[in-house]
């Protein structure tokens, strides 16, 4: 008799790394999978364009709400991600207490116009910007924080490398 398998522990990190290999594959120029959407997810007509709708050149301007419904639903409102963002991975928890996510994705802006565009959007309501930081490598890190600092909204931006922006953010809120 042999004795039962244990089930493989995933650690945050082994998930984080998944993402960002799954995000080095990525080919930005890659058409949509071929998989039909489901019914339920097809629009049985196309949305009418509003001013808050990303352009084609990819504006940061446009609502990520609007090009990313099933993710924008599940945020909080200060989570602020740009319209032509991408995303690869949104792992949102909870542990009763609070309620914290991470959200790894790109965009074709350049890192310098992202964290521009960042840094007039993120401070919103009592959410104050902290020093930025930036990395070895040129990552550039932005955090907005309550005055207690139970909420907090933090944003890596990485150098842009072949037309794409990589970024990582990390929200957390306190629950009820």
């Amino acid at each position: 008799m042999t004795a039962p398998r244990k089930p493989a522990v995933t650690t945050l990190p082994c998930l984080l790394g998944a993402a960002v290999l799954a995000l080095a594959a990525c080919d930005s120029a890659a058409p949509p999978t071929d998989a039909p959407a489901p019914a339920a997810a097809t629009p049985s007509a196309p949305a009418a364009p509003t001013a808050s709708a990303p352009t084609a050149s990819g504006s940061l301007a446009g609502n990520f709400a609007i090009t990313n419904p099933d993710i924008a639903k599940t945020l909080p409102a200060f989570v602020v991600l740009p319209g032509n963002a991408r995303i690869v991975m949104h792992m949102p928890m909870s542990n009763g207490v609070r309620r914290s996510g991470t959200i790894m994705g790109d965009s074709p802006s350049s890192q310098g116009d992202l964290l521009a565009w960042l840094r007039k959007t993120m401070p919103s309501g009592d959410l104050a910007m902290k020093p930025e930081t930036t990395g070895p490598k040129g990552e550039v890190n932005l955090t907005v924080e309550s005055p207690d600092g139970r909420t907090s909204y933090s944003i890596n931006v990485f150098p842009t490398r072949d037309g794409r922006t990589v970024f990582q953010a990390n929200y957390v809120e306190p629950m009820g």
